[in-house]
């Protein structure tokens, strides 16, 4: 199906390709039309199409041998490639319209990213090839699109039960995500709340030190917790997050099945918290011990 509808998607902007060639005077030759087309981004910016053919256009009277490679270089690059931002609006622009809501009643907070790795994962979870993924995924190489496959929560079921029960490896676990900060005075990012604080449930919770650049929209906090820029304050509700993802889990397992897809999507994040909440306890258990002997904290 969704090689289906990639190819679907690739003939019609080929089409559209060829229609804009015609309207700006362009007769290529059937070998050189073939490798603009195969070059072709899969969602073009037609407005960067149309003004880089109407340059070529201009070209072609002095060298059509360089208007030519103007086409090849434009068809090739990034130049014609509609931009995260302009997708992010288009989808933003889309579900406003339709009244999508996200599951706490609120407007959907959408972007291209946050719906490729939404997408990316699924397909992986689903038993998509890594070639087949970085195709469909439009990555340069099989390599990166492992981070798909890498990612899914189901290769954190085990890792979850043994986290839980071992601050040992809660510490070795610590060196793949965030710091623990005291406050949010003391973060990175800390002193522009408005931009880096995070919430749950309307309380703070900890300080992004990318200031909320990820465009994971509703997905914090919960995706926060296995980033490295995530800094989890002391004090914060972590305790009655977890408490809360536990419940859902085990609402999920009763309903689906303890291995269902829906019932372990948040294993992962489940193992996260868990962390943060043994590193927060250390942490507490070291400020009152230099508080009691008089040491600086």
């Amino acid at each position: 199906m969704y090689f289906a509808l990639f190819e679907a998607q690739r003939s019609q902007v080929q089409s559209k390709f060829r229609d804009v060639l015609v309207a700006h005077g362009f007769d290529l030759q059937d070998r050189d039309l073939k490798q603009v087309l195969e070059d072709l981004a899969l969602y073009p910016n037609w407005g960067a199409v149309q003004a880089s053919l109407k340059a070529a256009a201009e070209l072609r009277s002095e060298s059509h041998a360089l208007a030519l490679e103007t086409l090849r270089v434009h068809s090739k690059g990034q130049h014609w490639h509609f931009i995260s931002q302009g997708i992010t609006r288009k989808l933003q622009a889309a579900c406003k319209a339709a009244g999508t809501l996200a599951s706490d009643g609120k407007p959907l907070n959408v972007g291209g990213l946050r719906l490729r790795y939404t997408k990316g994962t699924e397909l992986a979870r689903q038993g998509v090839g890594l070639n087949a993924l970085a195709w469909l995924m439009d990555h340069s190489d099989f390599f990166s699109a492992g981070v798909y496959i890498d990612n899914l929560p189901e290769h954190a079921a085990q890792i979850s039960a043994a986290l839980s029960g071992s601050s040992v490896l809660n510490r070795v676990a610590s060196l793949f995500r965030g710091e623990v900060v005291d406050s949010e005075a003391v973060a990175i990012g800390g002193d522009d709340p408005q931009c880096s604080r995070i919430h749950y449930k309307g309380e703070g919770t900890a300080t992004c030190g990318n200031r909320k650049q990820c465009d994971m929209g509703d997905g914090i906090p919960l995706a926060c917790y296995t980033c490295d820029r995530f800094q989890p304050w002391v004090d914060g509700p972590h305790e009655r997050l977890l408490a809360d993802l536990q419940e859902e889990r085990s609402r999920n397992a009763r309903a689906l099945g303890d291995t269902h897809p829906v019932t372990i999507r948040r294993d992962k994040t489940i193992a996260a918290v868990i962390n943060v909440i043994h590193l927060c306890t250390a942490r507490k258990q070291q400020r009152a011990s230099l508080s009691h002997s008089g040491g600086a904290a």
